[in-house]
């Protein structure tokens, strides 16, 4: 099981099939290689995606944190329920101790653990006896995203056998000796990236005497000083840190270091001294940085590299004898400016010892001569360079131990033959994305016995041949996606029918029926990629030639109808897997899929079936996910889905359903694999019972339909082995006694959105077990007595957004419950009485957005344990001095929106653990002095202060978030951050300030966010203003045309900012041209520009972009209707490239804007824009005059082929895709159109031209570049 997020921030289990396991085979964990970009990439460690668990090699990551929408993917993989994120249950790992959000001494004194974890479970404070009952058995421990301000020195000091700690993605700024004095002799393992960390002084770890590996990454770390780590480390990571020169007195007493991160700093040169003691290193990463020269023999000969990074650079030139003695077994040299490497450049030891050279993305015209020293090479990287063609003797030095080569996106016209001669043990070729036209017999004559894999997409090809691969008897992989081919020999492919098993023609093909006659003998296929093509029709014999058929993907044609007998129970035993989305399939006929043993998949969803016949699935023992979304299902038959033991996931997502029985399962699903059932967003009225047994239903997900009722009926059915059950957005208006039935396992109930009026007595009997319970967006007014009585183990309770007043004593009596909003209801005073029962459990709670208008002193008394407490938007107006007084634990406290009058010294006497605190808007003319010495976040927007005093900051020393935004600032005083050392993000939009100078910011080092925005009466800004801000990464402002050029530009303040990641600028001028000249940082990554007023930008704009490696790019919220041709053209060299241009008023886009050449974007495709292109949400309606966008060029039908280019299926991604791409709309002139119904009848292009997939990794390859 592996986990894929998407950009909404939600996670995917995704099982790994086949393909992925053939991906990583045993050449990959031995080179050390993950996957990235859609490319095989080095990995520190065999494969860490994330941190996860080991088997055989693997390690796999699990999802924090989940979306509860995908819990009940993970029903069967040994995880449970923590607090809404998903943590190992004991029967997965052991005992593993989870979903804490306050522990005191006596939490785990009793716990029988031998090696628990302590997940990120937001545990703050950690009190100093916390661990004391495990001091001799806790040996691992995390507290990653905690908020810790510093490291729990006193929590750990009676552990003894605690080796691993996680501290990862806290506050911790200042790291001391004594910190650790505990852990000297025991701890091996720690990480403290994502801190507030820029120093490391001297001795702080240098007694951990075990210390063998140390991450410190993604901090603001700019010095290490000498004796300040261990001599016992192996393994350093500086990653992404501040650092402007080697650390070679740190790291010159590490006598068996091997692995040094330093990717990501602020390097500009290497060392001209080398070691004392030589090093011997596995791996040494240089990359991301900013060195323009590699001195001669580096380091010299005082370190050896086996892996060399010094990828996304800015190197130019590689000089004699540049890595000599350094011997690197694997060097990556990509995404540099290289135009020139000198011919003795690899002279000196790496002849010897180099196996795989990556020269990717730089400016090279020819395969350097310096290649011709090298005797060993098996892997050579070459893609993205200027090669017109490849000389004869380029690789003779190592032809015959070249094992994988990529040219891929250079400008070849046809296969380099006579270079490749004698080449004869190439197994991996990447001739992608290039201009070839032609294959030929003769191009693999002389090396291509060993050819395992050929990538050939992205040309274009236009006819191949006969026997075109009768020279490639062992050929395995064949992607020739997105050319223009037109004709296929019967015999093209009748040389390889035994040995190919892969191959991928999306986007490819000129005709209209399924080309049966040239794929026929081709009866070793497994996988088999035809999609976005234009097929209308395939016969039914189509496949039989297939029989080891494992992958079967027919997305995005024009099919009508598939053959009744097109997939045959004698011939696809090892089909499984099954894609026919997005045809114009209007009915699937009776045993379509019948009796298919090995059919694990189907993905059928964007169709136009309206019905699904009797035993429509049926005997499919290993059948597992069903995806039938997006169709226009009105009926489905009795036993339609029938003989499926293994059925798991049912998606029904999005038809036109107006009613739904058991009676379409016969002998479906079985105790150990449950059924997840999605009918939502259909019309059903009713939910039926059938004459069928029903499944075991294990989820049922029946949101947005027009229920009236509860279906207590339907649901009596599932008794025993519904879990989840969503009832959201329809039409329920009542919740009857025993309103659910006794559903003894349900945890989850979401019956939110609904018009619920009255809750009867007794509503939630027989539900025991559920933990949580969502009934916001009603109507209620009342709730009984003892209404949540039954629901013992409740947890978690929606009630915001209803009518309620109030409620009786007794109604959470016997719960557990923990989290409570009672937000946007009509309650005049608090509940008191309620709380009576959850007292002692409570510790969310949420009371915003009512008429509260008093507080009583006593109110809080019996909460020990409330942690987040919410009063915003009330009425209330005074506070009791002692209000907060018992509440010693509360960590978050919004008092935002009221008119209250308080004594913050008194009240927050009691409080003084208190880390969140949100006054906005409660009417403050000054700064109040706020006695709370731990607070780390503090809103005070939205008041009326004038002035900042320095009192009112002097006790806020561990402070890191302050919003002044909407005030009446008009002048800073730079003496008060000094109050505020750690301060690292501050908001002063909105402000009438005057000036901003140097003097302003003094004091605020730190700071790492700032928001200017709308400071409407500045007249004074220097260029010198943000100097002293060493460590910030984002800026958000806008430009000034009232003060003069001459006085204020955004490129001079910013030319010193060399750590500035992110860049929001509104744009108050009409045109965008010099404005940004001289802003763009070395470490600039995303660039936000907005502004009603901007109607124009030039096209020189973007010019001296430095960050080669990747750039959001967003243009959004303007007047602009049309963009500059070569707008992109200064960031040809962006390695990821994202462009958003929502919420403009475009009008038409054309190629020449994003290519400097208009005809490029027929070779490059979509890899110019490796990652998306939004273009939704215009102001007006978009008219698209370009029909190559408005095709499928680089619409989002680019994202869902993507998303398969690694060959596993992602089945849970893919029925909730069409949301996502469904909304991203373009328009003719006439006609609104969803992209993914675009095809090639609107399409002046051609399918080559579109977009950019890759095929799944090789085995004999460690990495397969675009």
């Amino acid at each position: 099981m592996m986990v894929i997020r998407l950009a909404t921030g939600k996670w995917f289990p995704v099982q790994l099939s086949w393909g992925w396991t053939r991906a990583i085979g045993f050449n990959w964990f031995n080179s050390g290689y993950k996957v990235g970009h859609g490319k095989m990439v080095p990995c520190p460690t065999t494969l860490m995606l994330s941190r996860g668990y080991k088997f055989r090699g693997y390690k796999l990551i699990f999802p924090f944190p989940v979306d509860l929408d995908a819990l009940t993917a993970w029903c069967n993989s040994g995880y449970k329920v923590g607090h809404g994120q998903l943590v190992p249950s004991p029967t997965a790992m052991g005992s593993v101790i989870t979903a804490i959000t306050v522990a005191d001494s006596q939490q785990f004194k009793f716990t029988p653990c031998i090696i628990p974890l302590l997940f990120s479970n937001n545990l703050v404070p950690i009190v100093d006896k916390m661990f004391n009952g495990m001091s001799r058995t806790l040996r691992s421990l995390d507290l990653r995203f905690n908020e810790l301000v510093t490291v729990p020195k006193a929590a750990l000091a009676p552990l003894r056998s605690l080796d691993w700690i996680d501290l990862h993605g806290n506050n911790i700024a200042i790291l001391l000796p004594e910190d650790w004095v505990s852990l000297r002799s025991t701890l091996t393992t720690l990480f403290l990236g994502e801190n507030d960390i820029d120093h490391v002084p001297r001795e702080v770890f240098s007694r951990c005497k075990n210390l063998l590996r140390l991450d410190l990454d993604k901090n603001n770390i700019f010095s290490l000083d000498r004796e300040s780590l261990p001599r016992s480390l192996l393994n350093l990571n500086l990653n992404h840190n501040l650092l402007t020169g080697f650390p070679s007195e740190a790291v010159q007493g590490i006598v068996s270091l091997t692995w040094l991160y330093l990717r990501g700093n602020l390097l500009d040169r290497l060392p001209d001294s080398g070691f004392t003691v030589h090093k011997s290193l596995d791996r040494l990463d240089l990359g991301e940085n900013f060195i323009r020269f590699i001195p001669g023999d580096m380091f010299n000969g005082t370190l050896t590299a086996r892996d060399l990074h010094l990828d996304f650079n800015l190197l130019t030139e590689i000089q004699d004898h540049t890595f000599k003695r350094v011997n690197p077994a694997r060097l990556y040299l990509s995404s540099n400016n290289i135009h020139n490497i000198s011919d003795k450049a690899f002279e000196g030891g790496p002849e010897h010892t180099l196996v795989m050279l990556d020269l990717e993305k730089n400016k090279l015209d020819a395969v350097p001569k310096a290649l011709s020293v090298l005797k060993g090479l098996r892997y050579l990287y070459m893609p993205d360079n200027l090669l017109p063609n490849v000389s004869e003797d380029a690789f003779r030095s190592f032809c015959m131990t070249l094992e994988a080569l990529s040219l891929s996106g250079n400008q070849l016209t046809d296969i380099p033959r006579s270079a490749l001669e004698n080449c004869s043990n190439i197994a991996h070729l990447n001739l992608g994305h290039n201009y070839i036209t032609e294959i030929f017999e003769e191009d693999f004559e002389t090396w291509g016995l060993n050819l395992d894999t050929l990538l050939l997409m992205n040309n274009r090809i236009r006819t191949i041949p006969p026997h075109a691969f009768r020279h490639t008897p062992k050929l395995r992989e064949l992607s020739l996606s997105f050319n223009r081919i037109i004709d296929v020999d019967t015999d093209s492919f009748i040389d390889i029918l035994n040995t190919l098993e892969i191959l991928e023609i999306s986007f490819g093909f000129y005709r209209d029926d399924f080309p049966e006659d040239v794929l026929k003998p081709l009866t070793s296929l497994q996988w088999l990629a035809l999609d976005n093509n234009n097929f209308r029709t395939i016969t039914e014999t189509a496949l039989y030639s297939f029989g080891e058929l494992r992958y079967f993907n027919m997305d995005s044609n024009r099919l009508t109808h598939i053959p009744k007998t097109l997939f045959h129970q004698n011939v696809h035993k090892n089909l499984g897997d099954i894609r026919l989305s997005y045809n114009f399939l209007e009915r699937l006929d009776v045993h379509t899929f019948h009796n298919l043993e090995g059919l694990r998949n189907i993905v059928i969803d964007g169709n136009k079936i309206k019905v699904l016949h009797f035993e429509c699935f049926k005997m499919l023992p290993k059948l597992a996910t069903v995806i039938l979304s997006n169709n226009e299902i009105t009926k489905i038959e009795a036993r339609a889905f029938s003989d499926l033991p293994e059925l798991s996931e049912l998606v029904l997502y999005k038809n036109r359903l107006t009613s739904f029985s058991t009676g379409v399962f016969a002998n479906v699903t079985n105790t150990n694999v449950p059924l997840s059932l999605n009918i939502s967003h259909n019309s059903i009225k009713v939910l039926n019972i059938g004459l069928t047994a029903a499944p075991f239903l294990k989820s049922l997900d029946a949101k947005n339909n027009v229920l009236t009722e509860v279906p207590i009926n339907f649901l009596a059915e599932f008794t025993k082995s519904m879990q989840r059950l969503d009832l959201s957005n329809n039409l329920i208006k009542q919740l009857d006694s025993t309103a659910f039935g006794p559903l003894e396992n349900l945890q989850m109930l979401i019956i939110s959105h609904n018009e619920i009026e009255v809750i009867r007595p007794n509503a939630f009997q027989y539900l025991s077990r559920v933990q949580f319970l969502d009934l916001s967006h009603n109507h209620l007014k009342n709730l009984p007595h003892e209404c949540f009585t039954d629901i013992t183990q409740l947890r978690v309770l929606h009630l915001n957004k209803n009518h309620l007043r109030s409620f009786p004593a007794s109604v959470f009596r016997d719960t557990k419950l923990e989290t409570l909003s009672l937000a946007n209801n009509e309650f005049v005073s608090m509940p008191t009485a309620g709380f009576s029962e959850v007292e002692q459990t409570l510790h969310y709670l949420d009371m915003s957005n009512n008429h509260l208008e008093h507080l009583d002193s006593t109110m809080f008394y019996s909460f020990p344990n409330l942690v987040e407490l919410n009063l915003a938007s009330n009425r209330l107006t005074i506070l009791p001095d002692n209000v907060f007084q018992s509440l010693e634990q509360l960590i978050s406290l919004d008092l935002s929106s009221n008119p209250m009058r308080a004594n913050f010294k008194e009240l927050f006497h009691y409080t003084q653990n208190i880390q969140k605190l949100n006054l906005a808007n409660v009417d403050f003319k000054s700064s109040p002095v706020l006695p709370l010495p731990n607070l780390v976040s503090l809103n005070l927007s939205s008041n009326a202060i004038s002035e900042l005093e320095v009192k009112a900051f002097k006790m806020l020393k561990q402070l890191r978030f302050l919003d002044l935004s909407y005030n009446m600032i008009s002048e800073l005083r730079s003496r008060v951050w000094v109050n505020m050392p750690y301060l690292k993000h501050l908001d002063l939009s909105f402000n009438p300030l005057m000036s901003l100078t140097k003097e302003s910011f003094a004091g605020a080092e730190r700071i790492e966010v700032l928001v200017l925005k709308n400071l409407d009466e500045i007249d004074r800004f220097d260029y010198d203003a943000l100097s002293s801000m060493t460590y910030i990464r984002e800026l958000y402002m806008n430009t000034f045309p009232n003060i003069e050029k001459y006085r204020f530009r955004v490129g001079h303040l910013l030319a010193t900012v060399h750590t500035l990641q992110k860049l929001h600028l509104e744009i108050r001028e009409e045109a965008l041209t010099d404005q940004l000249s001289g802003a763009f940082g070395p470490k600039l990554k995303e660039l936000h520009i907005s502004g009603t007023n901007l109607k124009t930008i030039e096209s020189k704009t973007f010019r001296g972009f430095q960050n080669k490696h990747e750039l959001l790019l967003a243009i959004s919220g303007t007047s602009i209707q049309s963009l500059p041709d070569g707008l992109l053209a200064h960031l040809s060299d962006v390695h990821f490239l994202s462009l958003d241009l929502r919420k403009n008023d475009l009008k038409f886009l054309n190629p020449h804007v994003l290519y400097e050449n208009g005809s490029d974007w027929e070779s490059i495709g979509t890899t110019f824009i490796a990652a998306s292109l939004p273009l939704l949400g215009q102001r007006r309606q978009s008219i698209c005059t370009c029909r190559w966008l408005t095709g499928q060029h680089l619409s989002q039908r680019r994202l869902i082929r993507n998303l398969l280019q690694f060959h596993f299926p992602l089945y849970q991604i893919t029925a909730q895709l069409p949301d996502l791409i469904q909304t991203a709309q373009l328009y003719r002139i006439t006609a609104q159109l969803h992209i993914l119904r675009r095809h090639s009848n609107i399409m002046t292009c051609d399918p080559a031209t579109i977009s950019d997939v890759s095929p799944q990794p090789s085995v004999m390859c460690p990495r397969n570049h675009q």
